[in-house]
């Protein structure tokens, strides 16, 4: 499998990055990044970190810094002003530079050469930049896997999740690009949520990125638990999981889209789910990861890091 790994580089998109580079027969043609946990200049700063972390080659580039029409949320507050916590990452590697391209112009260039699959951490500005520019620019992607959204409440508000509440415009434009869509929002992350015992024994494992992530999940841990959450949801190492094995998430085919215009239910990603849907249905919504197999593939990555 071919990706593009469109990022804002926090805390949980970082563990979502080193599972995908740990998997045997999955290439990371380029990691494209944009605002979000933190500012753009933070979250680029952590890509060219971890890609010198795990001695990832490839291509890098920057995106969007603000949303596409309204104004940016705050930012650095979940993820610490860095948007990795406490973790010290690694400076970046002299031969891994920042591109010269901006991020959409990579997605569209790396899709022209070969084939792939578009994964999305973080808001959609970049890919929906992408499209406008691009009208070809579906006929070389095989599916968009998306972190983001919420078949019912939301956690940047009632309705909202974080990643969509940051650009919901961006995100109607990318359920209209007729791309086959899997949306992996907080119905299925939060089916993967593993309990103190199980994350303390999992990420306890000596390897080679163990620094860094106690430093990210002192944190990530932090903020969640003060939002009166138990345990612990790494939500974007749960859709890439999801996004690479397809035979382990379940989850419905319906039209979705995204409430653009002021109301309680702003930035809301509204799944049609009647038989009779009106429109096309236009992705499938998941609602259940196997998580079993989910904790296998984080021992699996940290051994693979060792």
């Amino acid at each position: 499998m071919r990706l593009i790994i469109d990022t804002d580089a926090g805390i949980d998109d970082s563990v979502a990055i080193m599972l995908a580079n740990s998997v045997p027969g999955v290439e990371i043609a380029a990691i494209t990044t944009c605002f979000g946990t933190a500012s753009l200049a933070n979250t680029t700063r952590n890509a060219l970190g971890l890609c010198a972390l795990i001695g990832l080659r490839t291509r890098v580039a920057a995106g969007a810094s603000v949303p596409m029409i309204i104004e940016p949320r705050p930012v650095g507050g979940f993820h610490g002003r860095s948007g990795v916590g406490e973790a010290k990452l690694p400076p970046p590697e002299p031969d891994i530079e920042l591109d010269a391209a901006y991020a959409w112009d990579v997605i569209y260039e790396e899709a022209r050469e070969e084939r792939v699959t578009i994964v999305t951490l973080g808001p959609l500005t970049n890919l929906a930049t992408a499209l406008l520019r691009y009208a070809d620019l579906p006929e070389y992607v095989d599916k968009i896997v998306i972190m983001g959204g919420s078949h019912g409440a939301g956690n940047a508000g009632r309705f909202a999740e974080a990643n969509i509440a940051h650009d919901p415009h961006a995100c109607e434009i990318v359920l209209r690009s007729g791309v086959p869509i899997v949306m992996a929002g907080l119905n299925a992350t939060e089916t993967t949520r593993l309990s103190t015992a199980e994350w303390n024994r999992i990420f306890s494992k000596q390897s080679g990125v163990s620094d860094v992530l106690r430093g990210m999940f002192a944190t990530y841990k932090h903020s969640q638990n003060m939002c009166g959450e138990t345990g612990l949801v790494i939500h974007d190492a749960a859709a890439m999981f999801a996004g690479l094995y397809t035979d382990a998430a379940r989850g419905m085919f319906c039209r979705v889209e995204c409430e653009t215009s002021p109301s309680p239910m702003y930035a809301r990603t509204i799944a049609d789910v009647r038989p009779f849907a009106d429109g096309a249905r236009n992705a499938e919504v998941l609602t259940l990861i196997d998580r079993e197999r989910y904790i296998a593939a984080l021992d699996a990555m940290l051994d693979y890091y060792s």
